[in-house]
């Protein structure tokens, strides 16, 4: 048996910019990231950091 370390198939990867309407910044502004199978993601951070408009 065999097994590669540090390789894993890549599932999503994505580039994020969002703005709400009306609003001149971005509220996200190039938010790049790959998840991989297997990975466990979670979003977290203080209050108005953006985890619910990610």
């Amino acid at each position: 048996m065999s097994s590669v370390i540090g390789r894993s198939e890549s599932i999503v990867d994505f580039k994020i910019d969002f703005a709400y309407e009306g609003k001149k910044e971005k509220a996200l502004d190039n938010i790049i990231g790959r998840i991989s199978k297997g990975d466990c993601i979670v979003l977290c951070g203080e209050s108005g950091c953006g985890k619910t408009t990610f």
